[in-house]
């Protein structure tokens, strides 16, 4: 349960403009302009006037921020950004950030499930797998390659094999997908409502 995490107050981090921009899909062209108008806005003192600086996100940034990691997330490197800035602020603020490159972003209920087996029996429905799979409650963060085989594998074997802690996880947020007994539409549900408001509370949406 996240709600169980040491959550860094969003008071001690930046804005989240940076996270945020990719997020949105910008281009880099616009991202540098933007930053070249919070330059600009540090030179004549207005930087951090919340209402007009560049630094912060706007009402209508901070709206489709939401609306996209509230839905499938399927662009893997801003998915590995928003999921790495999220684990680094459910830790102590005493741990220094930890942002690996070698990462790898694992889907809990796999991508090929099978038409048997207990993946089949928790998500019979496949108009119903595809809503879930690509959101952030389905998705972990690993840090070594997974066989993918196992992978693939009924989530009791999965959880021993890809979640253990003497094999992958060295993420607070992955750890407690490991807690659970099994994986279900719910469990997925439950772990994206508290991903998206943990996300929401760190970058001022």
């Amino acid at each position: 349960d996240l709600h169980s995490f040491p959550t860094r107050r969003s008071s001690d981090l930046e804005p989240g403009l940076c996270l945020g921009l990719q997020i949105l899909g910008y281009k880099s062209k616009t991202i540098a302009e933007r930053f070249d108008s919070v330059v600009s806005a540090t030179a004549n003192n207005s930087v951090l006037t919340r209402t007009t600086s560049p630094l912060y996100l706007t009402d209508s940034e901070r709206g489709a921020i939401r609306e996209k990691i509230s839905g499938p997330m399927k662009k893997i490197g801003v998915t590995k950004s928003l999921l790495l800035r999220l684990n680094v602020a459910v830790g102590d603020a005493s741990i220094p950030p930890y942002f690996p490159k070698e990462v790898e972003i694992e889907h809990v209920m796999p991508q090929r499930t099978g038409t048997n087996g207990s993946w089949a029996e928790h998500f019979p429905n496949e108009s119903e797998r595809e809503k879930l799979l690509h959101l952030l409650g389905n998705l972990a963060l690993l840090t070594s390659k997974i066989n993918k085989a196992a992978s693939n594998a009924p989530f009791a074997a999965k959880r021993k094999k890809v979640f253990s802690l003497n094999q992958n996880n060295c993420f607070a947020l992955t750890a407690n997908i490991a807690a659970h007994s099994e994986w279900t539409p719910d469990a997925i549900l439950k772990r994206q409502h508290e991903l998206v408001r943990h996300a929401s509370e760190i970058m001022g949406l």
